[in-house]
């Protein structure tokens, strides 16, 4: 980290809290405001979801108009209102499935004592593109608003997109048990692109509460690109509203060339290139509704347990969602 930044994070922390002790009141959180644009034209797009996340993990959501302009009211301006963004549920990737709510909390956030935050547009859902993302901001404890500035929108940055063509999901949906996803994807047109590394989010009660990161992915013989990866759902708590999401991330042939081979250097290289490439559409053809098969008996304190069967499970191979009860 420079000096600059270190000089300025010390000083917006210093302000945030003789703020804080002179006034006998709690940091400020201020309003937030900015533009969501295409980058070559600055064309401002409308009716995309902007993700707001503080130092803490808290998450919130706003819509831009019809400017692409957004606004984000003070999380101070009344605590009716925290509750009101905390039950809401909105779709934020447009794929007609409600998947976050408009706060992850209702209570402390989004202020100078959460510092840096950062806010990034949701990618709807069959758009091939990336948004970029405003991160490192520092709040003081002071009550007007943040301008944060344009998010930009990138168009797709090779002629080729991957695209998922099957996700299986097995084992038994249940507090401390582990169940294994497995996703298929290709490449539209393998001498453009690949794919790159396939990736999952695991949200509960419309809050995230586990990424996979990126997971490797093997080829196939036939081409395509395999990967699995394994969530064990916690012991306690575990009960809720589960949606996971699938990501595909595709690597362009020339992007690939120009990263460095071997070694750390070339890892982040990859890593940069599959979070700002285009995503794959999701595949109809792979909609389903099934239920998993029935867990065995178990032994529990020297008695039998009744047997027990997994929830219906609705899956399509970028978004798996059930409700563990």
């Amino acid at each position: 980290m420079s000096n600059t930044i270190k000089h300025i994070t010390v000083a917006a922390g210093v302000f945030c809290l003789f703020f804080t002790a002179h006034t006998q009141v709690s940091a400020l959180a201020p309003g937030v405001e900015g533009r969501v644009v295409v980058e070559d034209t600055g064309a401002p797009i409308p009716g995309v979801w902007v993700r707001w996340e503080d130092s803490w993990g808290n998450s919130r959501y706003v819509q831009t108009d019809s400017e692409g302009k957004f606004f984000y009211i003070s999380w101070q301006d009344r605590s009716v209102k925290r509750n009101v963004e905390f039950n809401t549920m909105v779709d934020t990737d447009l794929d007609g499935v409600e998947d976050s709510k408009l706060s992850s909390t209702n209570d402390r956030g989004y202020g100078c004592h959460q510092n840096p935050h950062s806010f990034t547009a949701v990618v709807p859902t069959g758009w091939q593109g990336s948004f970029t993302t405003v991160s490192g901001q520092l709040f003081s404890n002071v009550g007007f608003t943040y301008n944060v500035g344009d998010i930009y929108y990138q168009s797709a940055a090779v002629a080729s997109e991957c695209i998922c063509e099957t996700t299986e999901m097995t084992g038994s949906i249940a507090a401390g048990s582990t169940v294994d996803f497995t996703t298929v994807a290709f490449a539209s047109d393998p001498d453009l692109a690949r794919v790159d590394n396939i990736s999952y989010n695991v949200n509960k009660d419309g809050v995230e509460i586990f990424q996979s990161g990126l997971t490797p992915v093997a080829e196939r013989d036939d081409g395509k690109f395999q990967s699995t990866w394994s969530y064990t759902f916690p012991e306690e708590n575990a009960q809720g509203s589960y949606n996971i999401k699938v990501n595909i991330g595709c690597l362009g042939k020339t992007a690939e060339l120009m990263s460095p081979p071997v070694g750390l250097l070339g890892s982040l290289a990859r890593s940069i290139s599959a979070v700002f490439s285009p995503r794959g559409k999701l595949n109809p053809a792979s909609v389903s509704n099934y239920q998993l098969a029935q867990s065995e008996e178990s032994l529990k304190l020297g008695t039998f347990e009744p047997e027990q069967r997994n929830p219906d499970v609705n899956i399509t191979c970028k978004k798996i969602s059930f409700e563990l009860e």
